[in-house]
């Protein structure tokens, strides 16, 4: 279903798509959040490319709501995009901790200093490998640090001190 719905959207049939979305999110509703979640924000991408601006708007605050209540941050960036898109304010949000790292940079060095490897930690927060170690880098540039282990060192020792 949601293939197919793609394929749509490739072919520039954005409403059969923007329905075909639809069904696959209420497919995937009961069973997968971020399925269900992607597919109703690609619901109202179809229906912005479709020049139904007011739907699409409706359909994206939706799932923005229902997204920011389960914190589903990752689906929110798309959802803003597509919100913006339409003229509609949104603001990324920001959150910076000691040593002026990020909420992001410091959750993902907090499980690096459990022991779990950038895999296990991009599995835990729903995001990519390749994203965990561009965060652990922004983090260790921002503390001084050379390796991984003296980042999260570092940034315990930040969060004792603050």
């Amino acid at each position: 279903m949601e293939t197919e719905a793609v394929r749509l959207l490739g072919t520039g049939e954005n409403m059969a798509a923007a329905a075909r979305f639809a069904e696959a999110a209420r497919l995937w509703a009961p069973y997968h959040r971020r399925g269900d979640f992607r597919c109703r924000w690609a619901q109202g991408e179809a229906l912005r490319r479709a020049g139904e601006d007011a739907a699409a708007i409706e359909a994206l605050e939706q799932v923005e709501s229902d997204a920011e209540k389960l914190g589903h941050v990752m689906i929110l960036g798309r959802i803003h995009r597509s919100l913006r898109a339409l003229g509609q304010r949104r603001a990324a949000s920001r959150t910076t901790t000691a040593g002026g790292l990020t909420g992001r940079e410091r959750e993902v060095l907090d499980l690096a200093g459990q022991g779990l490897s950038n895999g296990q930690v991009a599995t835990r927060l729903g995001i990519s490998r390749r994203t965990v170690v561009t965060l652990v880098e922004s983090a260790s540039a921002k503390l001084g640090a050379s390796t991984r282990a003296q980042a999260v060192a570092r940034a315990a020792q930040s969060s004792v001190a603050s």
